[in-house]
């Protein structure tokens, strides 16, 4: 980054240990002293956020623009907990939406964070996508237009399991 000591290497290898080898920033910081290196987690924070502002933000725009010209997407929203963001309180959920493309297209996963569960996140996301839509019941899907919406084989196969144990008198 311009303006600083931070190369590729060290940023990349910062958020390696953040967020696949789960190593917070103050434990890095740690680490760091330990071999006479002063780091702040401060200074990696910031020079995480500038590098996702200026890499990662235009790469995620750019794999969103490609998933929507696919003709078949998965989606789900996952609810987790946000120590404090938006004003909210710590023990509100706050939501992860997935979106995937399909089996047979480009291999795209993308991961939205939201701090409601409202179906105007689906839609927004999803805005100019034409296909076939694939979720749970979850009826926040139901606000975005032009898709054909396809059930979720996983929970479609609980009632076959149930009504055919029911019918083969199990229960």
């Amino acid at each position: 980054m311009k303006g600083s000591f931070a190369s590729p290497i060290l940023i990349s290898y910062l958020m390696y240990q953040k967020y696949s080898a789960a190593l917070p920033l103050d434990r890095q910081e740690r680490i760091f002293k330990d071999f006479g290196i002063e780091l702040s987690k401060q200074n990696m924070a910031n020079w995480i956020i500038k590098t996702s502002e200026l890499w990662l933000e235009p790469f995620f725009e750019r794999l969103k623009r490609e998933l929507l010209k696919e003709t078949f997407i998965q989606a789900d929203e996952n609810p987790l907990r946000v120590l404090t963001k938006d004003g909210k309180d710590s023990n509100s959920k706050s939501y992860m939406w997935l979106y995937k493309s399909g089996s047979f297209g480009k291999k795209i996963v993308l991961y939205e964070y939201t701090p409601s569960r409202s179906g105007k996140n689906a839609k927004k996301f999803l805005e100019g996508f034409k296909g076939f839509l694939q979720t749970d019941d979850y009826s926040g899907y139901n606000s975005v237009e032009n898709v054909t919406r396809v059930g979720c084989f996983a929970h479609a196969r609980r009632y076959y399991t149930i009504g055919l144990v029911l019918y083969m008198g199990c229960i």
